[in-house]
């Protein structure tokens, strides 16, 4: 069992990135995604045991079928991991 293991789903729109569901070691919840998202990322961050490191991981879900607009998106608006960032 894992000492530390948070999450947040972060959806990518037209508008930048909105977190969604998350989780934390002392709590959780629920965020409806936006209607108009593109691509749905899950960033974990995870501490297996006392002397381990801070592990993190990106998954994608959900991406639409216009591998266009998803890239050109995803050029305007980086991921910058668990920091919204908007321009």
């Amino acid at each position: 069992m894992a000492l530390s293991k948070e999450y947040t789903y972060w959806h990518l729109t037209p508008n930048g990135w909105f977190s969604g569901d998350s989780k934390t070691d002392f709590n959780s919840w629920s965020v409806d995604a936006p209607i108009d998202t593109v691509l749905t990322i899950k960033y974990e961050e995870k501490v297996s045991h006392s002397m381990s490191g801070l592990e993190t991981s990106i998954e994608r879900y959900n991406e639409i079928e216009d591998k266009s607009l998803v890239k050109n998106l995803e050029l305007k608006f980086p991921f910058k991991g668990y920091i919204k960032v908007y321009e």
